[in-house]
């Protein structure tokens, strides 16, 4: 895939959530959510999403793969999820955490980055604010990454799916709430709009995708695993 759009607002002065990442020595693990976007696959069908009807999706089943995809490339980087402070229920989960040791001779032993990937819901992407911030709070993450569709992979997709823009929207106005209120910790974002590596001659609807799987301890890829369930395009 593609990163096609890059989003990281101003939250602390003219300190961005992406340069918090770096500063507090987790540039790593963001770099890790980019190998594993950029070393997947995925080549989609032309067919846009339709605005009425029953047949109302592009390529279907494309927003359940990509986020299969994507997390079993950083689960075999170590990722995992992890529930919100003070939760029970599965459905506060961060997506997905990964901490290293802090070289900070200050603060806790262990930093991290918190990740939720929205391909579905447009509607959930405050809830996915939400999460990212109380763990920002909690003091488990430094910053909070987002990983949607581009504006245009949007198009190829279900109604009321979640885009780039729209997420960008909704995170601009969830941190002007706290910036109003004269907030003593901004939380820090990055949001990344992804898109595919290109389009197919058939118009079926059918993608195909291609996942890769690390070896940590070797550091190579082991992959790529292949979505074919979904629908492979040969």
């Amino acid at each position: 895939m593609v990163i096609k759009q890059h989003y990281s607002p101003i939250v602390a002065g003219s300190i961005s959530g992406e340069e918090i990442i770096f500063k507090r020595g987790v540039g790593s693990l963001l770099e890790e959510i980019r190998q594993s976007i950029l070393q997947t696959e995925l080549i989609i069908s032309p067919r846009k999403t339709k605005k009425k009807g029953k047949d109302a999706t592009g390529n279907p089943k494309l927003a359940e793969a990509m986020n299969n995809a994507l997390g079993a490339s950083l689960k075999s980087l170590g990722w995992n999820p992890r529930k919100a402070p003070g939760s029970t229920k599965k459905q506060a989960e961060v997506d997905w955490y990964k901490s290293i040791l802090s070289s900070l001779s200050y603060g806790p032993t262990e930093i991290g980055l918190g990740l939720e990937i929205q391909f579905g819901n447009n509607f959930q992407f405050n809830e996915d604010l939400k999460r990212l911030s109380e763990a920002i709070l909690e003091q488990t993450i430094v910053a909070g990454v987002c990983i949607v569709p581009s504006d245009d992979l949007a198009k190829y997709k279900a109604d009321r799916g979640a885009s780039f823009s729209d997420s960008r929207s909704k995170m601009d106005r969830f941190l002007a709430l706290f910036h109003g209120t004269g907030a003593a910790i901004i939380f820090g974002f990055l949001l990344i709009g992804v898109h595919p590596d290109g389009f197919t001659n058939s118009e079926d609807g059918k993608f195909m995708l291609k996942a890769p799987i690390f070896d940590t301890k070797f550091g190579i890829k082991k992959g790529p695993i292949e979505y074919q369930e979904f629908g492979t395009i040969t």
